[in-house]
């Protein structure tokens, strides 16, 4: 049974200041006005049996985390965010995750170097990967003084199958976004390519495996035969 929070009063974090080796478990959140768990530049973490519902920010945010596991975590309804997202963050492994109807995506993995030392490495996801969102799975890399840090060992989800690549203009995001059929990562591009909220370039469409890239109306062809030599 779960214990229930209810953070519609609360407007800062709902649940902040982690310590090293912090436990929680049996846990729903409803109804954050900012970010629902920000665990921030800590280390050992466990979350288990948590739900977040309804959070004004992304659900569950990990900045600048050494080694945390995760299990059975679910989050929804985020409404200016992400489900999960873990930034500049070395070993973390989820087991079981789900989301659904989160503004920005289900689940990411992104590195930016401002707040902590960049770049994510070893990110395992085990069990279910159970994300409806129109993102559901997001790497992001976001420059820091003009430096890329590396995002590295991420273990894909197998249900997907696709790949949309595409830098937003401006602030420079390198994004990767996965899907499990062509149909939707077809979807995701032609979004991105007329959308008038932000620009994005070097928009292109690509399985797995990067063996075969995709133009749909709206991408360069060059685009993708550059990528293509790229990846030979």
């Amino acid at each position: 049974e779960q214990t229930i929070i209810d953070a519609d009063g609360i407007s800062g974090y709902a649940i902040q200041n982690f310590g090293d080796g912090t436990t929680i478990k049996d846990l729903q959140l409803i109804n954050s006005q900012h970010y629902g768990f920000k665990v921030s530049g800590a280390s050992n973490i466990t979350l288990t049996n948590i739900l977040v519902e309804n959070s004004a920010k992304t659900g569950i945010d990990l900045n600048g985390v050494q080694a945390a596991t995760l299990t059975n975590i679910e989050v929804n309804n985020t409404v200016g965010g992400f489900g999960l997202m873990i930034g500049d963050s070395d070993d973390i492994a989820v087991d079981d995750v789900a989301t659904s109807n989160n503004s920005w995506g289900g689940v990411t993995v992104q590195s930016y170097g401002r707040y902590y030392a960049g770049g994510c490495d070893n990110i395992d996801f085990l069990g279910f990967f159970n994300a409806t969102d129109a993102v559901p799975f997001l790497i992001e890399q976001d420059p820091w003084v003009g430096v890329y840090s590396p995002i590295t060992n991420v273990d894909i989800p197998d249900q997907f199958n696709f790949a949309v690549y595409a830098l937003r203009s401006g602030p420079d995001y390198k994004q990767t976004a996965y899907f499990e059929t062509l149909g939707d990562a077809k979807i995701h591009a032609e979004g991105l390519a007329t959308t008038t909220s932000f620009t994005y370039t070097d928009i292109v469409i690509y399985n797995i495996e990067e063996t075969n890239y995709y133009v749909i109306e709206n991408l360069s062809i060059q685009t993708a035969i550059d990528e293509l030599r790229l990846a030979m």
